[in-house]
């Protein structure tokens, strides 16, 4: 895959893709009005007959434990995961019963606050009617001197196999933010050139990457929010495109080590991530592994195994390839302008996105009108399609 050489470009496309992301994290407010749901429903709990003695606590999981939440254009709904952190004691308890009194419990909150529920396979969803649900998961407190991070593993029960299964989201958040913790050299964004350059430019300077591995990983959940819309049954699930990001990051991230720029580091990342899925047959269909790096007996990739996910996959990949080398082909100088920037951006990265960088650049325009300063570089159409790492399939998992 070929990247332009331009310095503009790729100071350009690395603002864009920063700018991208800040357009589809949450606010303040919003991050506040999640956090009071699940107080709310950790005090609950905590109060419940059958839970009460039970609980340790309640705490977000996934993408809001590590940083990686985006708004949800282009998805059905917006999800916030939580656990249901559970004492050793609770093991004693049958899988399938322990979650039908999870059910029965948060139907009693549902009821409460005029809310559904509904069970699913190893954890109750409360339904909101604001387009969002929150999944709570029991977790029981069950360590293990076998697995990394095994101080904070646990215990999930599984309606469909009946019994308690290993798994560590404490510590997957230390995982991923040891994994974050790392952080490179960008050649480019360390020259005096560049530096002058992006802070002329009405976009997200170099500040913008001081923690790149999130950046990343909501680039790669935006990108497939927008491309699945139509589609989402399709979409390959949050923990296993986190969990490729993070290990490609950790393993390419080395001390001394130095890219170019951010947009060549999230591209060897995308050349990477295959890396750690392992590939085998079950009756005669793939059957990929991905296994949790803080409990290695649990596969992240178990929902890709079916219907036809893992072609939507192989062919989201290709799609964001091009996207990401042409949106950098944008930027290079004396091109078509910022309405093909734009319109780029919202096919790839969603109308959020795309009215971030239109606004930011007419509120750019006005500040360098008012200090008599001149444009150093206009973003242009797309030059030659860029070279894709697989063969593109045609795309009938998005749009109709």
């Amino acid at each position: 895959m070929t990247l332009p050489s331009n310095e503009d470009a790729l100071v350009g496309a690395s603002g864009a893709l920063a700018a991208i992301t800040q357009a589809h994290s949450l606010s303040d407010t919003e991050r506040e009005r999640l956090k009071s749901s699940y107080e709310s429903i950790g005090e609950f709990l905590s109060e419940h007959p059958f839970f009460g003695g039970l609980t340790v606590e309640v705490h977000p999981q996934g993408s809001m434990a590590i940083g990686t939440t985006t708004k949800p254009e282009g998805k059905a709904e917006f999800d916030v995961d939580l656990v249901a952190r559970l004492t050793s004691s609770a093991q004693r308890q049958d899988a399938v019963y322990l979650l039908q009194q999870l059910d029965e419990a948060m139907g009693e909150y549902a009821e409460r606050h005029d809310l559904k529920v509904e069970p699913k396979r190893r954890c109750t969803q409360v339904q909101y009617a604001n387009a969002m649900h929150t999944d709570v998961t029991p977790v029981i407190d069950w360590p293990s001197h076998l697995e990394a991070y095994g101080d904070v593993a646990g215990l999930v029960p599984d309606r469909e196999r009946g019994e308690h299964l290993g798994t560590n989201p404490r510590g997957y958040v230390r995982f991923f933010n040891d994994a974050a913790a790392l952080l490179p050299k960008f050649s480019l964004m360390e020259s005096r050139q560049a530096l002058a350059k992006a802070d002329v430019l009405p976009l997200p300077g170099p500040s913008a990457w001081a923690r790149p591995l999130a950046r990343y990983v909501q680039l790669f959940k935006i990108h497939r929010n927008i491309l699945f819309a139509a589609h989402p049954e399709l979409a390959p699930t949050s923990t296993f495109i986190t969990t490729q990001v993070a290990l490609a990051y950790a393993d390419l991230v080395r001390p001394g080590a130095t890219f170019q720029s951010p947009v060549h580091l999230l591209l060897a990342i995308f050349a990477k991530m295959p890396e750690y899925v392992s590939v085998g047959y079950r009756d005669g269909r793939e059957h990929w592994v991905l296994c949790n790096p803080t409990h290695r007996r649990e596969n992240l990739a178990d929902r890709m195994n079916s219907g036809d996910r893992q072609d939507a996959y192989r062919q989201w990949r290709a799609r964001f390839a091009h996207d990401v080398a042409s949106l950098s082909e944008m930027y290079l100088p004396h091109g078509a302008g910022v309405k093909v920037l734009a319109t780029s951006v919202q096919n790839s990265f969603g109308t959020r996105a795309s009215k971030a960088l239109t606004d930011s650049y007419a509120a750019g325009a006005a500040r360098e009108r008012a200090n008599g300063m001149t444009r150093i570089y206009v973003p242009t159409a797309a030059g030659a399609a860029a070279v894709l790492p697989i063969a593109s399939r045609a795309h009938t998992f998005y749009g109709d």
